[in-house]
């Protein structure tokens, strides 16, 4: 805490000093680039374009009590607070006002209303003294404001495709909700949960692949089971204050991750689409626990393989039947046989019938098809001098 101290005490005396040397944009960026509400567009510009936009900041101090600026009032400024607490309070048409959310110590404030053009939703008035860095409207939208809109839109887009029961959400609450998501890029093999860690944050899969290891600790037998976007990681620990329960790691090249904090899920996300999500983890942890409880089962691959094929929804027609003929197969010949035996019976039928196997079975068909069409007496002549050629 005192080195985090000390750096805000050089970033305020850097900020204050005109002008600045390469060394001072040097710290002043890699200090903002440790904050994520700010950083993750930093990050995405040039070192030169980032000395720009610092150099362009104008460092202001806020009293407690201060409004600092109303509901309505023009967004003219963008805030990024440095030190102090900022209140912000929704100011509805019957008069009663309303406490929506706090600015704190690294958070912005006031960006929305500039990317959307808009006039400001809130009234923000300052809890306590402090400090924070400003950008015109103009200065921010010529400077910070590119990625910013391309991000915002692809979070919104996610928002509306996987989180449920925001469609009576105003766009506003939308872009709240959105600006609030932090992200962060992972590959191949990095560990994003593990069991007996705990986490303030509930994570969403934007792209790529993740998987969730099962394991008997009775058998040593596992399974992974695949997770793909719009699923959620850290359902155990936001709502129910456990600690996470499973192995879950990168499986794609590359995967995109969201993340909310605790507090703002409850603070920008209806009552409904939080108690949807506490069911859906309610209902995965128990099928979770169902597949860890079958590793344990000796007849779990019989118990499986009595099912039928034509469940698989994304199967053809004609795949489903073909299935299900050799399921039926399986049952009659391998009934009164054991397990192992039957799990190879079943795979070298499986095998038999794979694409691969088929056509190449046709292949097979075609050259004695081919053959006998040789040896047969045709009556035109170009089809004799073909067959006398072949033969010669």
């Amino acid at each position: 805490m005192s080195s985090t101290i000390q750096d805000l005490n050089n970033a305020v005396k850097l900020f204050r000093t005109y002008p600045k040397s390469y060394e001072d944009l040097e710290f002043l960026s890699h200090f903002l680039c440790q904050f994520e509400t700010i950083g993750r567009y930093l990050s995405n510009y040039s070192l030169q374009h980032r000395f720009k936009i610092i150099d362009s900041f104008s460092l202001q101090a806020f009293i407690a009590g201060e409004i600092i600026f109303r509901k309505g009032d023009p967004s003219s400024y963008y805030y990024f607070v440095l030190e102090g607490t900022i209140e912000a309070f929704n100011e509805e048409r019957d008069g009663a006002i309303k406490h929506v959310g706090t600015i704190t110590f690294g958070k912005p404030l006031g960006e929305i209303g500039i990317l959307r053009n808009q006039p400001r939703s809130l009234t923000c008035i300052a809890k306590t003294n402090g400090l924070y860095l400003i950008l015109t409207s103009e200065q921010f939208l010529s400077l910070l404001a590119s990625h910013m809109f391309t991000t915002l839109d692809q979070k919104i887009k996610f928002i509306e495709s996987y989180f449920p029961n925001v469609k009576r959400l105003t766009t506003v609450q939308k872009q709240r909700i959105a600006y609030a998501m932090g992200s962060f890029t992972c590959s191949r093999g990095q560990i994003i949960s593990t069991p007996k860690d705990f986490t303030q944050h509930l994570y969403f899969i934007s792209e790529g692949e993740l998987i969730v290891i099962l394991s008997s600790d009775k058998t040593q037998k596992t399974m992974t089971l695949k997770l793909t976007p719009g699923n959620l990681i850290g359902e155990e620990c936001v709502f129910f204050s456990q600690c996470l329960k499973y192995n879950i790691s990168v499986s794609s090249e590359y995967s995109q991750i969201y993340t909310l904090q605790k507090q703002d899920l409850y603070l920008l996300l209806p009552p409904e689409t939080l108690e949807i999500w506490k069911q859906n983890f309610k209902a995965k942890d128990h099928s979770r626990k169902q597949f860890i409880y079958n590793l344990t089962q000796a007849p779990v691959i019989s118990t499986h393989m009595s099912k039928t094929f034509s469940h698989f929804k994304l199967a053809s027609s004609y795949a489903s039947k073909r299935l299900d003929t050799i399921q039926k197969r399986n049952e009659k010949t391998t009934n009164s046989i054991d397990i192992e035996v039957k799990s190879h019976l079943i795979n070298k039928t499986l095998k038999k019938y794979s694409p691969a196997a088929i056509m190449s079975q046709g292949k097979l068909v075609l050259k004695k098809h081919s053959s006998a069409c040789r040896l047969t007496g045709f009556i035109s002549k170009n089809v004799i001098r073909i067959r006398d050629h072949l033969m010669d």
